[in-house]
């Protein structure tokens, strides 16, 4: 029995991530300590810290502690699967979607400084312009 089965999540939606990244012209490598930067993306001399939160079905949230640390956000839904979807933001743009949804003035996020969600209809169309497609990796990477 693994005591740690969230670990396999985060381990295919990294390779997800990597194989996004590769897909798109750009190399990762990871960091030797999690200090809420898990994955670099670079080419050209040129880096980005990236932030993963995968997960087996759809979920989104944000934590006040990553403000700051990493540069860009990545969502994983469907991790385990073979066609995941993949979101990719910047801390202030995930919490601009909370923020649009009234959860920043919720007691999670006021008191325990975080708030995830299952993400509805409306959530998810706020989240289709994160889409990482190649167009956007370039935008968030490059930008």
């Amino acid at each position: 029995m693994n005591p740690r089965p969230g670990r396999f999540v985060e381990s295919f939606g990294r390779l997800h991530l990597a194989e996004s990244l590769h897909t798109a012209g750009y190399a990762c490598a990871e960091p030797l300590i999690d200090n809420g930067v898990d994955l670099v993306a670079f080419r050209d001399g040129r880096y980005r810290t990236l932030q993963l939160k995968a997960a087996t079905g759809e979920r989104f949230g944000v934590a006040r502690k990553y403000e700051g640390r990493a540069e860009i956000f990545v969502y994983i839904f469907h991790a385990r699967s073979a066609k995941p979807q993949i979101y990719a933001m910047t801390y202030d743009q995930a919490v601009a979607i909370l923020r649009d949804r009234g959860h920043c003035e919720s007691k999670s996020w006021k008191e325990k400084g975080g708030y995830t969600l299952v993400p509805g209809p409306k959530v998810r169309t706020l989240l289709e312009p994160y889409h990482a497609t190649p167009e956007r990796w370039r935008a968030l990477l490059e930008g």
